[in-house]
């Protein structure tokens, strides 16, 4: 493992105490009354519920759906993918095949301040199954009416990139159960209950679907922490990565990762993603992900930081994996940003069911024909010598204090949170770049 590696590894702990200090914060009264007011613009533009933590309170619990009816009968790639962008708009029109899941005549949605938790809920116009679609840092447009968000969002991605189940994932859980609760109500069974989202998003709803059982689609997530209490194979899960990105390739079931990820183990590995991987854009970008990040670091962790912000903006904002997939971003900043653009073929898997999009991908052999470098045993020489450099120039201070088991842990971990966030919340910050 490089030093980067074993860096991520060491912040286990930081990630640890994040959760704990979240856990205390978000279970308040005061988070409650300033989640709720700072959602009242969102609420006005959407016409949707305000925040109430309460619903978080339920005791319901998915029944575990038959995960290969869901995936025969799920809605369409294209369905999820809206859902999944819209969450992050502020324009008043509900993406193409969908229609607000409404509870008391609005459109039912929450952000959870404190654990960073941001979901609204769709339903689709035939069928009426549910998607709830869970937001990527920053929120994308909503940051404009409510900026109070970032912090949450932001530091929520901190201790799943570190293997720690975040407060953050565990509040999406409680609030999919409760949409559920009112779902059935109606009428609509656990069949029909479905998840999506995109790079943080994309892992709460990866983490959910492990803990429920529920289908979906997300896109550009990392992997999760593995989990005794899974529910179901994750058969009717799909994640959508797009070679050569530094965050959804940050797991341990793709081959050519950056020295950041967790060791390439498809079987056991200890940071997989949950259910099934659809690999997208150019193979050939994978290759030059890992290649980049095996050159020398110039003595300082700057060339790792400027490469990675770059790489997110190429390869990890929304409308990468839109145009990969052939399907529109739809009109907000997901779509107007200029990292946007098209990897390789398009999969054209817009118009298809889970189901149907696991069996065209198994027909794109060629596709994937070329040999990715296993990132243990062919990387460079240059690059431990190189990550040694960096270790002691950029590193050692930063790591003796997160990990020198006195105070310095609780002390010193939170002053480095900022650097911290930086280099495992490149999403955030390559959004709130395009939101400036």
């Amino acid at each position: 493992m490089s030093e980067y590696g074993k860096f991520i590894d060491e912040l286990h702990g930081v990630g640890y105490v994040i959760n704990e200090v979240t856990r205390c914060l978000d279970d308040t009264w005061l988070n409650d009354a300033v989640s709720y007011f700072a959602s009242i613009p969102n609420a006005l533009l959407h016409h949707s519920t305000p925040t109430r933590l309460s619903v978080l309170d339920n005791d319901y619990h998915i029944p575990p759906p038959d995960t290969e009816y869901q995936a025969e009968h799920s809605p369409t790639v294209a369905e999820f993918y809206g859902a999944a962008v819209a969450e992050a708009a502020l324009n008043s029109e509900s993406p193409e095949g969908l229609e607000p899941f409404e509870i008391d005549g609005r459109q039912a949605e929450l952000v959870d301040l404190v654990s960073g938790t941001s979901a609204r809920v769709w339903q689709t116009t035939d069928d009426h199954q549910v998607i709830v679609s869970f937001a990527f840092s920053s929120g994308g447009d909503t940051v404009l009416t409510n900026p109070l968000q970032l912090p949450g969002q932001f530091l929520a991605n901190v201790p799943p990139a570190a293997g720690v189940v975040s407060v953050g994932q565990e509040d999406a859980v409680a609030f999919t159960n409760y949409i559920a609760e009112v779902a059935n109500e109606r009428g609509i069974s656990s069949n029909n209950i479905f998840v999506t989202g995109h790079s943080l998003g994309a892992g709460t709803a990866e983490y959910v679907a492990q803990q429920t059982g529920v289908g979906g689609v997300a896109f550009a997530g990392q992997g999760i922490v593995p989990s005794d209490s899974a529910v179901g194979d994750g058969s009717n899960f799909i994640n959508m990565i797009t070679y050569g990105d530094p965050w959804g390739t940050l797991s341990s079931d793709i081959e050519g990762t950056q020295p950041i990820a967790a060791d390439f183990d498809p079987e056991n590995g200890k940071h997989p993603h949950w259910g099934n991987v659809v690999l997208l854009g150019d193979v050939q970008e994978q290759e030059e992900l890992q290649d980049t990040f095996n050159k020398p670091f110039h003595d300082n962790a700057l060339y790792f930081l400027v490469k990675f912000f770059e790489r997110g903006i190429s390869f990890h904002f929304p409308g990468n994996q839109g145009a990969d997939l052939g399907i529109e971003a739809g009109g907000s900043i997901v779509s107007a940003f200029p990292g946007t653009h098209q990897h390789g073929e398009v999969f054209d898997a817009g118009n298809l069911t889970i189901a149907e999009t696991l069996a065209a991908n198994e027909e794109r052999t060629d596709y994937h024909a070329a040999s990715l470098p296993d990132s243990e045993s062919e990387m460079p020489a240059a690059l431990t010598e190189a990550a040694a450099n960096v270790s002691a120039d950029a590193s050692e201070s930063v790591l003796s204090e997160l990990t020198g088991g006195e105070p310095g842990l609780a002390q010193g971990g939170m002053a480095a949170l900022a650097d911290v966030v930086g280099v495992v919340g490149a999403d955030a910050g390559v959004q709130l770049d395009a939101v400036a």
